[in-house]
C-alpha cells in the first residue's frame, strides 16, 4: 500500500498579505519628510537674510490686523466644515450641522500622519461613529473633495493658467466642471446603486441635489477667505502693494494649498505648499517676504487646526447619538 503524495495546504484562517502602496512605504515617507525639512531650511535662510526689515514690519503691525488673520482662519475652517456638512446632506445623510463640522475638524488631525491613510479613515470612521451609514460616509467624503477641489480650481485658475500650458488648464477645467455637473445632477446614483446591488452592499436611499449648491457656495466663500489671510499678512510685511498684486498673492495662496493637498509627499502638504507659494509670488514681492508670509500662514493654520481638531475629536466621540435618522440603526 503506497502513501498518497504529500500536498501542502495553507491553514484555513490565513489571509494573503496585500502589497503596501508605494506612497505608504517607509522610504517614500522619509523622502517626503526630508523634502519638507529642506524647504523649511531654505525658507529659514531666506527669512534670516532679511530678518531686520521683516521684524520691523511685524513689530509695527496693528494687533487688529493679526486678530483679523486669526478670525479669517477660523471662518475658513467653518466654511469648509459647512461644505462637508452639505456633502453629507447631498447624499441623503441626516446629521446635525455641529456634528458634521466636528467630524471635519477632528479628521484634519490625520493630515499630519504621513500617507494620508489616517486622514481618510478619520473622515469615514468618525462619520460612521455618528451613526451615518458607511455608504453615505464614503460618498459624502468623495463629494466634499470634488466640490472643494472644483471651487479651488475655479478661484486659482487665472494664476495657474499663466504657469502651465493653456490647453492643459482648459482640459482640467472642463473635467472639473463635468465632475461637478454629474455630482449635482445625480446621474451617477442609478449606476452606483446597480453596482451596489451586484456586490450585495447597501444602496444609496436618498439624494438631495439642492445641497450641491450649498457646498459649492460654502467652498467658494472659504477659498476667498483663505486668500484674504494671505493678503492680510502681505499688508503687514509689504505695505503699499497694489490691489492687483495683493489679489494675485491671495490667489497664489489658494493654488499653493491645492498643490500641497494633492501632494502625497509630505503630511498636510508641509513644505510643498510653502515652496509653491514662494515660486508663485516671487515676481510680485521679494522672496524673503514671500517666505515669511508662507511661514506665518503655516504656523497659524497648523496651530488652529490642531487645537480645533483636538476639541472636535473629543466632542465627536462624546457626542455620539443613540440613533440618527437616515443613518444605520
Amino acid at each position: 500500500m503506497t502513501n498518497p503524495p504529500h500536498t501542502h495546504t495553507e491553514p484555513a484562517n490565513t489571509v494573503p498579505r496585500k502589497k503596501r502602496a508605494w506612497w505608504r512605504s517607509p522610504a517614500f515617507i522619509v523622502i517626503g519628510l526630508l523634502f519638507a525639512a529642506a524647504v523649511f531650511v531654505w525658507i529659514g535662510k531666506g527669512v534670516a537674510e532679511d530678518w531686520d526689515t521683516l521684524s520691523a514690519h511685524l513689530s509695527q503691525a496693528s494687533p487688529w490686523m493679526l486678530a483679523l488673520a486669526v478670525a479669517l482662519q477660523v471662518v475658513f475652517a467653518l466654511c469648509i466644515g459647512l461644505c462637508y456638512y452639505s456633502s453629507l446632506r447631498l447624499v441623503g445623510a441626516v446629521v446635525r450641522m455641529p456634528a458634521a463640522i466636528g467630524v471635519y475638524l477632528a479628521s484634519q488631525l490625520g493630515k499630519y500622519i504621513p500617507g494620508r491613510v489616517l486622514y481618510v479613515a478619520g473622515h469615514i470612521g468618525l462619520a460612521t461613529w455618528l451613526r451615518i451609514s458607511p455608504t453615505q460616509a464614503v460618498l459624502g467624503f468623495t463629494a466634499h473633495h470634488i466640490v472643494l477641489l472644483a471651487m479651488g480650481m475655479a478661484v486659482s485658475a487665472p494664476l495657474l493658467g499663466m504657469l502651465v500650458e493653456q490647453r492643459l488648464m482648459v482640459v482640467v477645467a472642463a473635467m472639473t466642471a463635468m465632475g461637478v455637473i454629474i455630482l449635482a445632477s445625480g446621474l451617477w446614483v442609478k449606476p452606483f446603486n446597480a453596482f451596489q446591488r451586484k456586490r450585495r452592499k447597501p444602496e444609496l436611499e436618498s439624494f438631495s441635489p439642492g445641497w450641491a449648491f450649498a457646498g459649492l457656495l460654502s467652498a467658494g466663500c472659504g477659498w476667498i477667505i483663505y486668500g484674504c489671510i494671505a493678503i492680510v499678512f502681505t499688508s503687514i510685511l509689504h505695505p503699499g502693494l497694489s490691489s492687483a498684486d495683493s489679489i494675485r498673492i491671495g490667489i497664489a495662496s489658494v493654488a499653493a494649498w491645492l498643490v500641497g493637498f494633492l501632494s502625497f509627499l509630505t503630511p498636510a502638504g508641509v513644505g510643498v505648499r510653502e515652496g509653491v507659494f514662494v515660486l508663485l509670488t516671487r515676481t510680485v514681492i521679494e522672496e524673503p517676504t514671500a517666505m515669511a508670509i508662507a511661514l506665518l500662514m503655516r504656523i497659524l493654520y497648523t496651530a488652529l487646526q490642531l487645537s480645533f481638531g483636538a476639541i472636535a475629536l473629543t466632542y465627536s466621540i462624546r457626542g455620539r447619538p443613540d440613533r440618527t435618522p437616515g443613518g444605520t440603526p
